[in-house]
């Protein structure tokens, strides 16, 4: 009855995906398509060992919207490699792959971006820290109460 969540995180998008763009045969696709594809073998892996009589309930968490870059901090570590346009498109793809990799290895995709973003698809600033990080769970809640099957 246990349940395991993996996440990719907003820095995957703001920081590392447009640093490995090599133009004109590396668009950001071909990189999310092989991040998000060595991600599941890396999860069904782990889900392998995990005892078959016991099952493990698996769930993909959705990238959540980005940032606005002018609320963005910790550059000098992390810095934003791409437009506020380009993260976004970033972002979505990513969780068209993640969802699409869910229904293949039938795990649950938790998708919660369209509950945190705001009218431009960016993070929610009432919703967030101020920076980059949701703050408000409620959202979170509200999608395992309706979707994840909690052992009482």
């Amino acid at each position: 009855g246990d349940i395991a969540v993996f996440s990719f995180g907003e820095i995957d998008c703001r920081a590392h995906v447009s640093r490995h763009i090599q133009l004109p045969d590396r668009p950001h696709q071909v990189i999310i398509d092989e991040v998000v594809s060595k991600y599941f073998e890396c999860i069904k892996l782990n889900a392998d060992r995990y005892d078959p009589a016991n099952p493990l309930q698996i769930w993909v968490y959705s990238v959540p919207p980005p940032a606005y870059n002018e609320r963005i901090c910790e550059k000098d570590k992390f810095p934003v490699s791409a437009s506020d346009e380009e993260r976004k498109q970033y972002a979505l793809y990513f969780n068209s792959k993640i969802r699409e990799y869910c229904k293949r290895y039938s795990y649950g995709f938790f998708d919660v971006y369209d509950a945190y973003a705001d009218e431009n698809g960016m993070l929610n600033r009432e919703l967030s820290d101020g920076t980059v990080h949701i703050r408000d769970s409620r959202f979170i809640i509200e999608f395992i109460r309706a979707n994840i099957i909690l052992q009482e």
